[in-house]
């Protein structure tokens, strides 16, 4: 890691705006980094911008499909992921974009280590859904 990227990184852990997404083991999956407003499980906003971090490959478990929400708009930076809609498989790699309409699920298949997106979802219909995970967890 760079030592501005370090410096960012502590920044959003002291704010409160790093979170962590775990599976239904405890695995990490994701580090979300929150850039406009700071979210706590059961705290909705009309709309946010995340930065994702995927770290693990354990989205491979059907437990993990789930819905934002709301309609959802990701930018592959770094890396790339596939992803399952019902039968349908999509690879998603650098500077690709994708839209998931709500109430669309949908589930990450896998990730190549350390894929890196933009993501932005809004306005909020209802609840993340999300099957057996343990959902976000501040760091």
């Amino acid at each position: 890691m760079t030592k501005l990227f370090q410096w960012v990184d502590k920044i959003m852990i002291r704010s409160g705006r790093k979170l962590l997404v775990v599976d239904w083991k405890y695995n990490i999956i994701v580090y979300k980094y929150c850039l406009l407003f700071k979210e706590k499980q059961g705290d909705f906003k009309w709309f946010n911008i995340y930065i994702h971090n995927f770290v693990d490959d354990a989205w491979t478990a059907e437990e993990t499909t789930h819905s934002h929400g709301g309609d959802s708009y990701s930018f592959v930076l770094k890396g790339g992921y596939t992803e399952q809609y019902d039968n349908r498989i999509i690879e998603r790699t650098r500077f690709s974009f994708n839209r998931v309409k709500y109430p669309l699920k949908h589930r990450i298949v896998s990730a190549l280590p350390n894929t890196w997106t933009i993501f932005a979802v809004g306005p909020r219909k209802q609840r993340f859904l999300n099957l057996k995970t343990k959902g976000d967890q501040t760091l």
